[in-house]
């Protein structure tokens, strides 16, 4: 059996975990080159696909339709309301709206985007569906289950420099953040939202609207945090303008914030072949 994964959406904070995990438990995982995924984006079958990094997600899955499985991030636990990124079914459930949409697909395995919700539920469960073999599982868990730790993506500890105007904090969708450094200017100091505890920002933004999806917020509670730091001059927000999510984030946020606020959008920043190398596994 062959598990194609699918990487431009927040791999770095899930994926090294599941496939090793999968290759622990015998199962042979595959990710699409960069050249086999360029040649799918222009298909016509991705003109409903609008937002960069859905798009690169969408063209790898399609590179990877050889494969007997897929597995795919869910970067939202359900939504309880309809407002923000909650109108977006990429974001809401990305490997629902996957196989809905491209129904020649494989079928498509929804691991969270995240090492957080109930994961040995979730990692037997999936061992389970794919090997059929309880007593396999259970021996792959156990031998793993103390290395999960190692997988957590470290959070940094930035430094908050006190009365600085070049310090500038960079908000963005999760599966943005590998490219906030490209957001930096000449003299400046970026703080990244990615450097701050995604828990925490959550719990941040929550106090703005508790109802809205997890990663928005997540942005929000980042921008909402570093508006009130002394130290911040200003917040840059990296925008993916062909989505209605952004630019919906754009919008709160201007009328959030108290201090100077940047839209930078996607495309300025990085060409299509920069968001390929940074955002898919090799």
């Amino acid at each position: 059996m062959q598990i194609g994964l699918i990487t431009p959406l927040c791999w770095q904070r899930y994926g090294d975990f599941w496939q090793v995990l999968l290759a622990d438990a015998g199962l042979d995982t595959i990710t699409a080159t960069a050249d086999k995924v360029r040649a799918r984006l222009n298909d016509k079958q991705l003109e409903p696909v609008v937002s960069w990094p859905f798009r690169l997600a969408v063209a790898e899955a399609l590179a990877l339709q050889s494969c007997d499985v897929l597995l795919a991030p869910r970067l939202n636990p359900a939504a309880t309301t309809g407002r923000g990124a909650a109108q977006d079914p990429w974001i809401t459930n990305f490997p629902e709206t996957l196989e809905a949409l491209f129904p020649s697909l494989p079928p498509v395995i929804a691991v969270p985007a995240a090492l957080e919700h109930d994961l040995e539920t979730n990692a037997t469960t999936i061992l389970q569906t794919l090997t059929h073999d309880p007593g396999s599982v259970r021996r792959v868990w156990q031998r793993f289950r103390g290395r999960v730790k190692s997988y957590t993506p470290k959070i940094s500890n930035p430094h908050w420099q006190r009365g600085s105007d070049t310090t500038v904090g960079v908000v963005a969708q999760p599966w943005l953040l590998p490219l906030a450094s490209k957001l930096e200017q000449d003299g400046e100091y970026v703080i990244s939202q990615g450097q701050l505890d995604s828990k925490m920002l959550r719990a941040e933004g929550a106090r703005i609207d508790p109802a809205l999806l997890d990663t928005d917020l997540e942005v929000l509670g980042a921008a909402r945090l570093m508006s009130r730091r002394g130290s911040i001059s200003k917040v840059r927000f990296l925008a993916d303008t062909r989505s209605s999510a952004d630019n919906w984030l754009a919008r709160r946020m201007d009328d959030l914030l108290r201090k100077p606020f940047e839209v930078v959008p996607l495309e300025t920043v990085v060409s299509i072949d920069d968001l390929m190398q940074v955002l898919l596994h090799p």
